[in-house]
């Protein structure tokens, strides 16, 4: 694994342990003041009503204690599993760098895919987050290379590549998964904001489109995305996106 991904995945982590200090506090100062309430000797409301005779109120503060109690002990819990987690991607730092990247976009190949997907999905479940995969196929693109060239079907690729770095968070896995498809691996992102940040990318392209023209093209792609649910594997994720990627170009693209 890069060090550029080992910093984003710590990022996430950090801020999975952030949420976790943060209910944490909350809860405690809730307690602190229904304790506080609770033995005001004779407090009253402007209308008289004295906080002693509130039987609630004692009810209240021993219910907010107990739950204190059980989220301490699941949130000491999760910072375990926060620093477990944070020592396997330390670990996974090594000499295999170079053989996981694509060599003409500079992102993640295939074989980083077969490898880690389970490794993904372990640390995303671990965690307690969701994850969606999205897969991408560029529209046209064997037409562009017969008609233009290798080398301008060469530049389109980096510069998509390129597309996918700005538009995505650093905490998002980029993979080129083979010719012109790309995977995207979304962690946190369920398929509703998976579609939002496609659409960005859609926005993008036409950016792209207008800044550099090519005759007879225009850079486009047909998109799938698929939601981990517990059990499934990344064939079943690849199968269920590419329903969805055929279903997207049959209404958006008529060549490919």
């Amino acid at each position: 694994m890069r060090a550029e991904e080992l910093r984003q995945r710590m990022q996430v982590l950090e801020n999975q342990e952030l949420l976790l200090r943060t209910v944490a506090l909350l809860l405690l100062v809730l307690s602190g003041a229904l304790l506080l309430l609770a033995l005001l000797p004779r407090g009253t409301w402007s209308g008289g009503i004295s906080w002693w005779n509130k039987w609630y109120l004692p009810v209240l503060c021993l219910a907010c204690v107990v739950v204190s109690g059980l989220f301490s002990v699941y949130g000491n819990r999760k910072r375990q599993l926060i620093l477990d987690a944070r020592k396997t991607l330390a670990a996974q730092m090594g000499a295999k760098d170079l053989s996981l990247l694509d060599p003409l976009t500079g992102l993640l190949n295939r074989t980083y895919l077969d490898q880690n997907f389970s490794k993904e999905i372990g640390w995303a479940e671990r965690i307690g987050i969701s994850l969606t995969l999205v897969l991408i196929d560029l529209d046209a693109f064997k037409s562009l290379n017969s008609r233009h060239g290798r080398s301008t079907g060469d530049r389109v690729l980096t510069d998509f590549a390129e597309l996918l770095k700005k538009n995505f968070r650093t905490t998002d896995t980029l993979i080129r998964y083979g010719g012109d498809e790309f995977v995207v691996m979304l962690p946190g992102f369920g398929q509703q904001k998976a579609q939002v940040a496609v659409e960005r990318l859609q926005e993008m392209t036409n950016g792209w489109n207008r800044e550099h023209p090519i005759d007879d093209y225009r850079l486009a792609f047909s998109w799938g995305a698929a939601a981990h649910s517990k059990g499934a594997t990344i064939a079943d994720l690849l199968e269920a996106a590419h329903r969805g990627l055929g279903q997207h170009k049959a209404q958006h693209s008529p060549t490919s």
